[in-house]
């Protein structure tokens, strides 16, 4: 049987719970820009070092500068390093499944609250409802992400090979790569990209997005990746850089754009249902509590 003491208890294991999380998030988004300061200061290290071997004169003042500030980087490459190793050491005791324990002790929360206010039940199943179907529309959006960002990469690479090879002319094929095979390796990318985002299902959208955002509609990607495989499969593809796989290029990095605008704002609308989440079960377990 369910009593006001076991909603307490509930929502403060919760609480802390939650809290865990938020401490999680911190030390992982921490973790991030610590590791990309890291790589970019280990590559500026690397290059140092080999411009110091490069050096005729041991003894020049160019060199005992480039020396020095090879030295700082060691350090600041070395302090990173244990920076790194402390926040993996306490990511690595927060390692429980924190998200899996939230959910549980909602659920257990919410029963306990729904036996002692029956009449909360229909607020809930609304929230819940709600959080599903919005939960839904994110999805669909971060499916097309994925599907375009795959097509896109490699096209964005494409496009930039094409242009260091004209800058270069023979001077790629003397002194380095044929930039027409790598060229043709990322639109190979790009191909079977293209007829894989194709095969997917954006023609139903999910409830939310009919019924909230009709201007969210991702039907238009099959026509991208139609064309984009149509160019990819055509004889002069390779002849068509500079035209086609340009323009093609724009519209994909466009609609990519929008969708992300598209995924900000639905994710917005997640943070708002988790928001009236949180307060419902505040202010049932305050009403128990009086």
């Amino acid at each position: 049987m369910s009593s006001p003491e076991r909603v307490r208890q509930l929502h403060k294991q919760l609480a802390r719970v939650e809290q865990a999380l938020v401490e999680r998030e911190k030390l992982e988004h921490q973790r991030q820009e610590i590791e990309t300061k890291y790589e970019a200061l280990k590559e500026e290290l690397h290059e140092g070092i080999r411009r110091l071997h490069s050096f005729k004169d041991p003894h020049s003042t160019e060199r005992k500068e480039l020396a020095e500030k090879t030295e700082r980087l060691q350090l600041q490459v070395s302090e990173l390093s244990g920076i790194k190793g402390d926040i993996d050491h306490q990511l690595d005791n927060l390692e429980e499944d924190f998200e899996a324990l939230q959910q549980q002790l909602r659920g257990h929360l919410v029963a306990e609250i729904i036996e002692l206010h029956p009449n909360a039940r229909p607020s809930w199943e609304a929230i819940q409802q709600s959080m599903k179907e919005i939960g839904e529309g994110h999805a669909h959006i971060r499916k097309g992400i994925d599907a375009l960002q795959e097509v896109l990469t490699p096209m964005q690479t494409a496009m930039e090979a094409r242009r260091t090879q004209r800058r270069r002319g023979l001077m790629n094929i003397i002194f380095g790569r044929n930039p027409t095979v790598v060229i043709a390796g990322y639109l190979d990318k790009a191909h079977q990209a293209a007829k894989s985002g194709y095969a997917l299902n954006f023609e139903q959208r999910p409830a939310h997005l009919r019924t909230h955002h009709s201007a969210v509609n991702l039907s238009g990607l099959h026509e991208i990746f139609f064309k984009i495989t149509q160019a990819c499969e055509a004889r002069d593809a390779l002849k068509t850089l500079d035209t086609v796989f340009a323009s093609l290029t724009k519209e994909t990095e466009a609609m990519y754009e929008t969708l992300q605008l598209d995924l900000a704002m639905v994710e917005g609308e997640l943070d708002e249902i988790e928001a009236e989440t949180r307060d419902w079960m505040q202010r049932y377990t305050d009403q128990v509590q009086a």
